[in-house]
């Protein structure tokens, strides 16, 4: 056969998926007429799909100098650049295809998602809309809208879209990942698992369907079949480093049924752990930075122990991972800016209403001296509100929007800061990325998250001389710096309720209302039996526990106190409800309805006490042999009571007792909290020792 015939069958073998036979008849051709443009380039995309995307850029660098003006060498060589992860000089050549055939919809949906992955999100949103201007019932191109609107911080958009993009195709594995994706970031967790398990019955040999499956049902408290999930995704793909990471994270449930599962489950995660670490150091994956803080060991801080250790090597296996990927980006630290202030930078998802937020951040950009430092905030979480305006006109340079670890570290680089603040490294997974990479000569953690970090890229730990019980720095890996009193200044925040129907989500007004404010996972097996001996001696009245989790979590935490309470012989439904998580306002409502809130034991609650305070409600306060465990008990001492403090089970219960049944004594303490309140807000004294600390740190750094 001719060069013409031998091209066009070259082709047909392609496009049947004969790919090895194609490519063997295109290097033919080339061979015969090493100048055929067609076939360079069509053997340049045929590399490309083998993820052969050096030699597919080399075939169609070499068909565009023949064909300069060929639209479809120019999208394929797009494709292959933006598979090398050269995003910029993919964007020129699709937008060269588009200045050469203006009509083609998959390009226009290409450049918007290099776009989004620029973070260019105006310029993406336009590019898939004209895609559906051409083409309407284009399934790819509403996916990808919705992912950007998810990027976007716009969940509610992007559940739109994909929805969309499954009316035009239901067999549409990516959108139902997407849309589970994003459902589960709303909370929506049983219709996440829903979307999770079809993507998994049209791919069933998908390793990243099972994973995701796995994690959403981890999640929801399905432990053991998550573990199945995560397991099946490595006998697919065995160097999968994200199922070996999932399944060692895994180990530690959110609500486990006894102290001996919980005893259990810790031993299993630090065999795991350390296998994981073992089988990475030996070189198996390139990918580890793809897990890290993606999956972590979230529900360790939750156990009554010193997770020093663990945390060491997790910490270890983070930073060693993300300074390796840091280093093959070239993505070193440049010299400071010499000048009269210091250059601080404030990284967090959180700059937006948040415990963190409110507690910790807002002090700090309302009150560090702007003479001494400058503060350059990175808000990497796209939601916004009006406190994120707040942070916006208090900042020095404020850097906010969807990015990828890459860009953010880049952004961080070029401020050439002396400092970062994290105020907190734990709840959010870029965070975490950011945080195990050395981005500036001296980096930091707040106590958002009230656990040590593990990261030897971590240098101080900040916490506060209220928080910290006697030699505690056996207790972290960072340099530990206690600040005056609670370590931050805090707003105060007017306890104005709204109206709440109570008896519409079965409060019982005519018994005593006792405050159960924790997330289930704060409460321990360990301490089930607290609850039980008080509804005992208390005889009628209600433990208020609320719904702020995914429905496995909350129901697996009232299920096991319904077999504590039926092993003391009483009914859980006749003393406990769990009710829905309620806006502040009706909150403060349900509050001030209370005579009393129970400090969860074990890790204590820090902005929930601060709310007791305002709405003048008592706190049983605990106080443990942790920082986690000691947040209320400090607020309740800084205000000077500090008989409100437990430091056992038996004074735990005889106080919630005492303050339960002597309306009396509950009034003198109200009076008392209303009195000495003030003594928790706007004091400054923190942030002044604060800035000693930076001051000195950044001369040493």
């Amino acid at each position: 056969m001719d060069l013409n015939q031998a091209t066009r069958y070259a082709l047909e073998l392609q496009q049947a998926g004969r790919l090895l036979d194609a490519e063997k008849m295109y290097r033919q051709v080339l061979d015969a007429d090493p100048s055929r443009a067609d076939a360079l380039r069509m053997l340049g995309l045929l590399e490309h799909q083998l993820g052969r995307h050096d030699a597919a850029l080399d075939l169609i660098e070499r068909s565009l100098r023949l064909e300069p003006a060929n639209p479809a060498a120019h999208n394929n060589l797009a494709n292959a650049l933006y598979a090398l992860g050269r995003a910029e000089e993919a964007a020129l050549h699709y937008r060269r295809t588009l200045e050469l055939r203006p009509d083609i919809a998959v390009t226009h949906n290409n450049l918007g998602k290099v776009l989004t992955d620029l973070g260019r999100f105006e310029e993406a949103e336009q590019c898939f809309r004209r895609a559906l201007v051409l083409n309407p019932d284009y399934p790819e191109a509403n996916n990808d809208l919705g992912t950007l609107f998810q990027r976007r911080g716009a969940p509610d958009e992007a559940v739109r879209y994909f929805r969309r993009a499954l009316e035009l195709n239901p067999r549409f594995v990516e959108a139902h990942s997407n849309l589970a994706n994003t459902l589960k970031g709303l909370g929506h967790s049983a219709e996440s698992e829903k979307h999770y398990r079809i993507a998994l019955d049209l791919d069933p040999a998908s390793a990243v369907a099972h994973v995701n499956l796995g994690t959403v049902l981890h999640e929801r408290g399905l432990d053991e079949e998550a573990g199945k999930h995560f397991r099946r995704a490595v006998e697919l793909k065995p160097e999968y480093v994200a199922a070996k990471w999932a399944f060692a994270m895994a180990q530690l449930p959110a609500i486990p049924e006894s102290c001996s599962e919980a005893e259990r489950c810790r031993a299993s995660f630090a065999l795991e752990l350390a296998m994981l670490i073992d089988w990475l150091d030996a070189g198996h994956s390139d990918e580890g930075y793809m897990s890290v803080g993606n999956q972590r060991p979230f529900y360790l801080a939750y156990q009554d122990a010193n997770n020093r250790a663990l945390l060491s090597q997790y910490g270890q296996l983070c930073a060693r991972t993300m300074q390796r990927w840091q280093r093959a980006r070239g993505l070193s630290i440049q010299p400071a800016v010499k000048g009269s202030v210091i250059r601080v930078g404030i990284v967090s998802a959180h700059v937006h209403e948040h415990s963190v937020w409110n507690a910790i951040v807002k002090g700090w950009l309302k009150h560090l001296d702007r003479a001494k430092f400058s503060l350059h905030v990175f808000s990497i979480d796209p939601k916004q509100d009006q406190e994120t305006a707040l942070a916006k006109s208090l900042a020095s340079a404020f850097h906010t929007g969807s990015r990828n670890p890459a860009n953010w570290a880049r952004s961080i680089l070029d401020e050439r800061l002396d400092a970062i603040l994290y105020p907190e490294i734990g709840m959010d997974p870029d965070t975490i990325k950011l945080a195990s990479m050395r981005l500036a000569p001296v980096q930091a953690v707040c106590w958002g998250h009230p656990e040590t970090t593990g990261l030897p890229t971590i240098d101080y730990f900040i916490s506060a001389q209220g928080l910290e019980p006697a030699d505690p720095t056996k207790n972290y890996t960072e340099q530990l710096i206690t600040l005056p009193k609670l370590g931050c200044c805090i707003q105060r925040s007017p306890a104005e309720d709204a109206v709440l129907e109570f008896s519409g989500i079965g409060i019982n007004l005519g018994v005593p209302l006792l405050i159960c404010p924790g997330t289930p996972w704060k409460y321990a097996p360990e301490r089930d039996g607290v609850l039980v001996e008080l509804a005992r001696k208390l005889g009628r009245c209600q433990f208020i526990f609320f719904r702020d989790a995914p429905d496995g979590l909350w129901r697996k935490l009232q299920a096991r106190l319904e077999r504590a309470f039926s092993q003391g012989n009483l009914n859980f439904s006749d003393y406990g409800v769990f009710v829905p998580w309620q806006p502040r306002p009706k909150f403060y409502a349900l509050l001030k309805r209370a005579v009393v809130c129970l400090d969860t034991i074990g890790f204590s609650g820090f902005n929930t006490a601060m709310q007791a305070v305002e709405c003048g409600v008592p706190i049983v306060a605990w106080e443990g042999r942790f920082m986690r465990g000691r947040l209320a008990s400090a607020i309740v001492k800084q205000i000077g009571l500090h008989e409100l403090v437990a430091v056992s089970d038996e004074t735990y219960i005889a106080l919630a007792i005492r303050l339960a049944t002597d309306a009396a004594y509950r009034d003198q303490i109200r009076a008392r909290m209303q009195a000495h309140r003030d003594l928790l807000f706007d004091d400054i004294t923190p942030i002044r020792a604060l800035e000693d600390f930076l001051v000195s740190a950044a001369k040493r750094g």
